[in-house]
């Protein structure tokens, strides 16, 4: 378990892969394949089968979405993850310290190790190898299997708090004590080495090791490393943190629907990755902020396609909206609001008022009327009229009127029949009206007698043929005697 032959001097080809020193960095340096940031993988052991590389996960890690592995399947092989970029740094200059790592298979105490190349003084000229100080977790902590475990490196309290730093020259562990069976704690290394620090030199200096003398095999991660604040994140590909777009083109929107069974759609978001999931928000509360509903809100889990079913809600506005999110984790902007009303109610039949049910008229242009209908989604009407009350034959039908009445112009005598229903904004129909008779006589009322000589004149006579009158002057005789009959 314990690493006697740890880092021994350089690792056979990393160096190719190591960038030089003097790399500033942000808060956050993400090393990837693409790009290792003066970060490079090479094994102690050349003919071993170790291996080393970035990958995604394991589970979750504590930084991104990836992390570095470092695999062994025998006991002298050795792998390694260094970097050069910290030469001449002082330990007292170092106020942050921190890595995390994960183990899915190996010995109880093993977890990959830190390490730098160790110079008992920065400040003079020597630069000569002196083998490393190195960092073992077992040592005051509990190292567990398929969990991320993150180290406080300068923790002098953690676990027993005996401390966890050694040298690995023999020389300078004699010299400064902090040998692997007596390790030092980062105050006791400061006081035995005041101006010590990591090695000045074109070689790497940081490490992370899993190896040589392991037996068993093993397969561990580490992810994470921070120093003073610039922590790295292992990663197999640079971090996606560019949001889908935002959706667009929301169905429906500004209309009713007449049921609470339909879906609402959207166009599909475009994303670098090739997954794009949505998450859907509505409510019959138009309150938002900055453009995004706030209140009595329904949410959905995670959608895989641009479209939500909607079922049972009850009628009324509703305003919803829709925003997306890649794989990485990434969301756009919640889309624009919109709005449907629901409505599954179908208006109230119409009451007509004239003409009078069983009335006629006398003219052939005239108005069919009714009360008007009220509906939250408007209405429109279909008016028909029949020459029979069951409408086996419908004589006339005008639909999609908005007004409540039809002028009926130039309308034959007949009998006719008529009715009216309404249809809401959301396509309902309601029930016929009452059916109403009508009859149209526009003939002139036949007179049965004269009441006046003028209705004699003119062979007005004639026309009276129930009384057989002779002439005009027997026509004027009737008119006189009844006149004076009906004055007595």
């Amino acid at each position: 378990m314990k690493i006697d032959k740890l880092l021994k001097a350089g690792a056979v080809g990393l160096m190719s892969l190591v960038a030089s020193a003097g790399m500033a960095f942000a808060a956050t340096t993400v090393v990837y394949p693409g790009d290792m940031q003066g970060w490079g993988f090479g094994p102690e052991n050349i003919s071993g089968s170790q291996t080393g590389q970035m990958v995604n996960g394991p589970a979750t890690p504590p930084e991104g979405n990836g992390s570095a592995q470092l695999t062994l399947s025998a006991n002298n092989e050795g792998m390694v993850l260094a970097t050069s970029n910290y030469q001449g740094k002082k330990f007292a200059d170092i106020t942050t310290l921190q890595y995390s790592t994960y183990r899915s298979s190996g010995e109880t105490a093993l977890a990959i190790t830190l390490a730098f190349d160790f110079d008992n003084n920065v400040t003079d000229s020597d630069n000569s190898f002196k083998g490393r100080v190195v960092y073992e977790p077992y040592h005051t902590q509990t190292v567990l299997t398929g969990v991320w475990q993150t180290w406080d490196t300068l923790n002098d309290s953690a676990g027993n708090g005996t401390g966890n730093w050694w040298l690995s020259n023999g020389t300078q562990a004699s010299t400064y004590g902090c040998s692997q069976t007596n390790p030092c704690t980062w105050a006791q290394l400061l006081i035995a080495v005041p101006d010590g620090g990591i090695r000045t030199t074109a070689n790497p200096n940081v490490w992370f090791k899993a190896g040589s003398g392991w037996t068993g095999g093993f397969d561990g991660n580490v992810d994470a490393l921070n120093v003073n604040g610039d922590v790295y994140d292992f990663e197999l590909s640079i971090p996606d943190t560019t949001a889908p777009t935002v959706p667009v083109n929301g169905l429906p929107d500004g209309t009713f629907e007449p049921d609470n069974e339909f879906n609402f759609t959207w166009n599909a978001s475009t994303d670098d990755s090739d997954v794009v999931m949505y998450e859907f928000q509505s409510s019959m509360n138009p309150a938002e902020v900055d453009g995004v509903l706030t209140t009595g809100l329904w949410s959905s889990g995670t959608l895989t396609s641009p479209m939500i079913h909607s079922s049972g809600a009850p009628d009324g506005i509703w305003y919803w909206q829709v925003r997306a999110k890649d794989e990485a984790g990434n969301y756009s902007d919640w889309s624009e609001i919109w709005d449907v009303t629901l409505d599954s109610v179908a208006p109230s039949a119409p009451i007509l008022i004239s003409p009078a049910n069983n009335s006629t008229v006398t003219t052939s242009d005239f108005q069919f009327d009714w009360d008007d209908v009220s509906d939250p989604s408007g209405v429109t009407y279909t008016w028909q009229m029949s020459y029979d009350p069951a409408f086996t034959t419908v004589a006339i039908t005008h639909t999609g009127l908005s007004d409540s009445f039809v002028n009926s112009p130039g309308t034959p005598d007949n009998v006719y029949y008529w009715r009216v229903s309404a249809t809401d904004g959301a396509g309902h129909a309601s029930v016929w009206s009452s059916i109403w008779k009508v009859t149209v006589n526009t003939q002139p009322a036949i007179v049965l007698q004269p009441t006046n000589k003028d209705q004699c004149k003119n062979n007005g006579w004639e026309s009276f043929t129930t009384l057989n009158f002779k002439n005009q002057g027997s026509c004027v005789s009737y008119v006189q005697a009844n006149s004076h009959a009906n004055k007595k």
